[in-house]
């Protein structure tokens, strides 16, 4: 049976509370507070919904009409730029200074861009007082350690008349993963000691949704040679776990190694190498590779806002597969649930995935019999929930942490 991920939602009560300040831009300013929150439907996050602290946000004034995204007549950024919001980590709050007002004339609109986490290494924004749509560059770094499961949203042509703005993220990179297990045939101890994925684009800008694009932010990738790598993981360089294979599929990558990487065609000779070492019973030490060219296993790209999932097999013959599964638990047809649904005993943490403050629901919902969902907030707020199968009760132990 194929192992299923379910990324929390990320639950954001995001305050931007103002005090009055005479004028914003040269306009008049109100003393309507910003308030932004994002809703029930939020993009999730790998792992944990407490893994994001910090954001960054861009916004344009329009004055007297709604946003322009032309790159030469357009509205010009600098309500915001790059403004750091950071959550509060005993509160929950999400503060930023210097505080700023809603304009005053509601016919003055406001649009926001936002991506988190702030300031990720390889970003480069655009320059302060870009016309229209705004864009960042953005370079993968080499070690997957320092990689970004990056999130984007935008709202346009917003004013205080509005009771608040939601912020819903998305992903935009793909996340790659590796699973491994040894088959019933296996003798000995082996373990991956080495996965290189190559050759792989390093380069691209992203330019933020409008009318040409359809409102989805859109890639452009680097056509140059020079902006082609290999990413290695290895246990030397501590991207992958120093672990004995079992029969059960585990995850190789050590936590926070999940490779990263640009949504991209992959053309013909791009491959995977996996190296195994394997002691056999009399204490002998010997090493397998293998070998894949990834077109001819039938996959040609590396979606947006998707996860590629490889499962190794470890036998007198070496096995591969793959599967492309949802980031974005929407993508499961099941929606979110509301405060009605029923929540069974104490919340766990999962070794199997390595996802705290999980909870079981009571059946029927939905015609599932087990959800995971994150801790309920104290605003009362569900997020998405996806069906994920039989859990493994050893891997589960009361938490609350």
């Amino acid at each position: 049976m194929k192992n299923y991920y379910l990324l929390f939602p990320l639950l954001w009560i995001i305050s931007f509370l103002s005090c009055a300040k005479e004028e914003e831009f040269g306009q008049s300013a109100s003393k309507n507070p910003i308030h932004f929150r994002s809703g029930q439907g939020t993009k999730g996050i790998i792992l944990d919904n407490n893994n994001v602290t910090t954001i960054g946000v861009l916004a344009y004034q329009s004055i007297q009409s709604g946003f322009d995204e032309s790159s030469t007549s357009g509205t010009p950024l600098g309500f915001f730029y790059n403004q750091l919001v950071t959550k509060d980590g005993s509160t929950g709050s999400w503060l930023y200074t210097p505080i700023r007002n809603w304009p005053a004339d509601p016919a003055n609109k406001l649009s926001f861009f936002a991506y988190a986490p702030h300031n990720p290494a390889g970003m480069t924004l655009c320059p302060n007082g870009t016309k229209g749509t705004p864009y960042f560059d953005y370079v993968v770094p080499d070690h997957p350690s320092a990689q970004t499961d990056l999130m984007v949203t935008q709202l346009l042509d917003k004013d205080y008349s509005t009771p608040t703005v939601g912020l819903e993220f998305e992903h935009v990179l793909t996340q790659v993963k590796f699973m491994a297990k040894v088959g019933a045939d296996a003798i000995g101890t082996t373990r991956i000691t080495s996965i290189k994925l190559y050759p792989i684009k390093n380069r691209g800008t992203l330019r933020y949704g409008n009318s040409t694009n359809g409102y989805s932010p859109t890639w452009t990738i680097s056509s140059s040679s020079s902006d082609t790598v290999s990413y290695i993981s290895t246990i030397s360089n501590g991207a992958l776990a120093d672990i004995s294979l079992t029969n059960t599929l585990q995850e190789v990558q050590n936590i926070n190694n999940t490779l990263m990487l640009l949504p991209q065609l992959l053309y013909a000779n791009v491959y995977l190498d996996v190296v195994f070492e394997t002691v056999d019973n009399y204490g002998v030490t010997h090493v397998r590779s293998m070998h894949k060219n990834l077109n001819e296993l039938g996959l040609n790209n590396l979606p947006k806002g998707k996860m590629v999932l490889f499962q190794l097999e470890y036998g007198a013959t070496l096995r591969l597969e793959y599967t492309i599964q949802p980031i974005d638990v929407t993508d499961w047809e099941l929606g979110y649930l509301d405060q009605n649904a029923t929540v069974i005993g104490t919340p766990f943490y999962d070794y199997s995935n390595k996802i705290s403050n999980c909870y079981l629901l009571a059946p029927p919902i939905q015609n599932y019999t087990m959800y995971r969902i994150p801790v309920i907030r104290s605003d009362q707020f569900w997020g998405d929930a996806a069906y994920v199968g039989t859990v493994d009760q050893n891997n589960l132990l009361t938490t609350s942490t």
